[in-house]
């Protein structure tokens, strides 16, 4: 975790920065360059205090803070709003090739988020949630309740609170499934997975034991998602059998389970079925 606080309404901030056990944290090692060795909470200017994310086992980069100018303002800015509160910015570098995944459920149809910017709020037919998978091997909350957004470009990742008191973001490294088990341990929120059924592709009954044995014993719900026939799509629904089949596996695992209600497929208004038949061509 670490967290930078305005200090007296000036551009100062402390860090704490706490670096968890490899089991907990993934082998995180945490460079700081702001010259504060073997000091427990060391002060990080602006300008000049900069923290490095690498992966312990072989030291390789996962993540950086970055200036958004090598003078001016440093990786961190806060401008005082009132009452102590601030505009909160934290800038990363970005790094080529990297996907982004995560940040809840949103309408743009991304997978990868990179290049995307992403408004911090909750709007209707939108769930923000503040957390991002990195392919690069990590993940980052950004623990702010505040509104605000996240701009993902090749230049640099951005991250902005509207009115906050304090930067508050957590870093966690390992493989995707072990990165979300420790969000899980660490927020206390189960992680959610989106599941869509395809037929004769991945709802055999070796797939759904595969899902079983990833999930066992972990704070995470799976949501069954059974695909809408979509016209021009190779793709389609499962049976009927074979969805009750997966439902069972992974329920006898202890896997919370459900499978996801479909409405309006008999008149093609169901998701994705409006999409596709808005994209065909028109016959004249």
């Amino acid at each position: 975790m670490t967290t930078a606080s305005p200090r007296d309404g000036r551009q100062v901030h402390d860090a704490a920065v706490r670096v968890a056990s490899e089991k907990r944290n993934g082998g995180l090692t945490v460079h700081v360059d702001a010259g504060t060795e073997g000091r427990i909470n060391p002060g990080l200017t602006p300008t000049s205090g900069r923290l490095t994310f690498r992966r312990t086992e072989d030291g390789a980069e996962l993540l950086a803070e970055q200036p958004a100018h090598f003078w001016w303002p440093g990786p961190r800015l806060a401008t005082a709003t009132g009452n102590g509160y601030h505009r909160l910015e934290q800038r990363f570098r970005a790094y080529p090739g990297e996907r982004l995944y995560g940040l809840g459920q949103h309408t743009h149809g991304l997978l990868d988020q990179k290049g995307a910017v992403i408004d911090l709020v909750q709007r209707n037919a939108e769930v923000s949630i503040p957390f991002l998978l990195s392919s690069r091997g990590y993940g980052l909350l950004w623990n702010s309740p505040a509104v605000g957004r996240v701009e993902l470009a090749e230049t640099g990742t951005r991250w902005v609170a509207d009115s906050a008191r304090q930067i508050d973001y957590w870093i966690t490294a390992g493989r995707p499934a072990d990165v979300l088990r420790r969000y899980a341990d660490a927020t206390g929120r189960r992680v959610s997975i989106e599941y869509a059924l395809i037929r004769d592709i991945n709802d055999q009954p070796e797939r759904a034991q595969l899902l079983a044995e990833l999930l066992r014993g972990r704070l995470a719900h799976v949501n069954l998602i059974p695909l809408n026939p979509t016209p021009g799509s190779p793709w389609t629904a499962s049976r009927r059998e074979s969805e009750q089949a997966f439902v069972r596996i992974l329920r006898r695992a202890g896997v919370s389970t459900t499978v996801r209600d479909t409405r309006g497929r008999e008149i093609d208004a169901a998701c994705g079925q409006l999409a596709a038949l808005q994209a065909a061509p028109v016959d004249h």
